[in-house]
């Protein structure tokens, strides 16, 4: 009788054994098969958000650190510790895990968080939309940070938007008309006039315009317009040269 239990439990051991060597490379064909089935998105950012974040580093320049697309549950955490409640804990992170912010701004060693950014576009309209904006806007007050709404549109203004951000960074008037904004380190305002991208403040090195400065398009050379700081009459865009 022992002989034949043991022959038995010898018999199980090899069927589990047999099973498992054959199962294993099974899934793992499987797994490398559904691993193919992925391609690189045309863009991070959409079209909307690259526009916006040119704006933004211009902005801020090199006094915080920008990020993008950054996920809810990376910026905040459940008050409550995990061990006091797990099951509440993981249900109250999972509000937030699968949840992103448009763009966050930290310390420039990108080691504290000073605010997140929400472009407002149409969809936000929907209801479906606003709870999750109000939740949101709750969770970010109830954890002392600011959620500045910016509503989506064609263009922005460089000095609008330092006045937005400047109370929530730490940046006085004074401050604000000192930072360094544009490729030539000028203030500029406003978008391109024909393709409606930011504008940076340039100088001319030849042509009408050397020695002038003036608005150009921030995309140059692939648009090039141009809009004089003085009220002389408008070059021709392919006679000036800029830095």
């Amino acid at each position: 009788m022992t002989v034949l239990l043991f022959t038995l439990a010898l018999i199980v051991v090899f069927v589990v054994l047999g099973n498992l060597l054959f199962l294993k490379p099974s899934r793992t064909r499987g797994d490398r098969a559904s691993a193919s089935n992925y391609r690189a998105r045309s863009h991070f950012l959409s079209p909307a958000e690259r526009s916006f974040y040119g704006v933004l580093k211009q902005a801020v320049g090199d006094r915080v650190a920008v990020f993008a697309m950054v996920r809810v549950g990376d910026v905040l955490t459940p008050a409550q510790k995990r061990s006091a409640n797990r099951s509440r804990w993981q249900s109250e992170f999972n509000r937030v895990s699968a949840k992103h912010f448009d763009f966050v701004l930290c310390s420039p060693d990108g080691g504290r968080v000073l605010l997140a950014i929400e472009l407002d576009d149409r969809s936000h309209q929907q209801k479906v939309r606003q709870a999750r904006d109000g939740f949101l806007d709750a969770a970010m007050a109830s954890a002392g940070l600011p959620l500045v709404r910016v509503p989506a549109k064609r263009g922005y203004s460089i000095l609008q938007l330092l006045e937005l951000l400047g109370p929530h960074l730490g940046l006085d008037s004074a401050e604000q008309e000192k930072a360094p904004i544009g490729a030539a380190g000028g203030p500029a305002e406003g978008s391109c006039g024909q393709c409606g991208a930011p504008v940076v403040l340039r100088r001319g090195r030849k042509g009408a315009m050397a020695g002038q400065q003036f608005l150009g398009c921030s995309t140059y050379p692939a648009c090039r317009w141009v809009q004089p700081m003085s009220p002389t009459p408008e070059p021709s865009p392919a006679s000036i040269e800029v830095q």
